[in-house]
Parts: C-alpha cells; sequence; structure tokens
C-alpha cells in the first residue's frame, strides 16, 4: 500500500501546480484538493469547514472555498461570495486567493495532525455555544 504524504503533495500543488498537471488558478486549486478528499472517502477535509469559519470568528453555511475567499478578502458576513466574479477578471486576486487557500490548508493540516478532528470539533462546538441564536446539538 501506498500512503501518501499530503503536506508534501499540497506544497508540490502550490509550488509546482503544473507539474502534477493542475492549471494555475484559485477554482483549480480547491478542485484538486476536492479530488484529494473524494479519493479518501471524502474524509482527507473534515473539519476543514468548521476549522475555516471559528478562523472568520462567525458562522458560514457557505462551502469550504467559498470561507477561504473570506478570509482572503473582506466580504459582508451576509453576502454570498461568488468565486467567478470575484478572481476571473482579477489574475492578482486569483493569486491571492490560491495563496492563501495553500497557506490555510497548510495551517489546518498542522492543527489536525497533532490534535486530531475530535479537538477540531470539540472546539466547534464550543464556538458554536458562543454565537448567538446558534442552537447546538
Amino acid at each position: 500500500m501506498n500512503i501518501v504524504d499530503y503536506p508534501k503533495l499540497f506544497d508540490a500543488a502550490r509550488e509546482d501546480p503544473e507539474g502534477l498537471g493542475i492549471e494555475v488558478s484559485y477554482q483549480a486549486a480547491t478542485a484538486f484538493l476536492v479530488g484529494c478528499n473524494a479519493g479518501n472517502s471524502g474524509h482527507l477535509l473534515d473539519g476543514f469547514r468548521e476549522w475555516l469559519s471559528m478562523k472568520l470568528g462567525y458562522v458560514s453555511e457557505g462551502a469550504w472555498p467559498e470561507l477561504v475567499l473570506r478570509i482572503a478578502f473582506t466580504f459582508p458576513e451576509d453576502g454570498r461570495v461568488s468565486i467567478s466574479e470575484r478572481l476571473d477578471p482579477d489574475p492578482d486576486a486569483d493569486a491571492a486567493a490560491r495563496a492563501k487557500l495553500f497557506e490555510l490548508i497548510g495551517d489546518f493540516w498542522e492543527i489536525r495532525g497533532p490534535r486530531g478532528l475530535p479537538d477540531i470539533f470539540y472546539d466547534y462546538q464550543s464556538f458554536l455555544a458562543r454565537q448567538p441564536g446558534q442552537q447546538v446539538p
């Protein structure tokens, strides 16, 4: 069995995406991570959306690609983020979003490794309990 070193794979995708057959864009980078997640029965990125929501400081129902954009750029808390509207016309914004994505996935992976998912989900439950109007299961 071949075990994948995901931090090294993510570094390679950040540093030389074309060497892995990945277009140099935020959307392609997110598609790559979605594919890695799918190749792990959808569990590789467990906790990532919750962790991002805690970094934002408020609860968001958005998918993790949207939350990364909310962290990378300033958006109204209740406004939807259109990836194509935000990034397609501006290559600098796309590059900044892509860089932020790989920075965040690296930070997440460091925390997820030693602490594991139980602590991330415990922290998220505590975070939810502090949010106004949230029902915590």
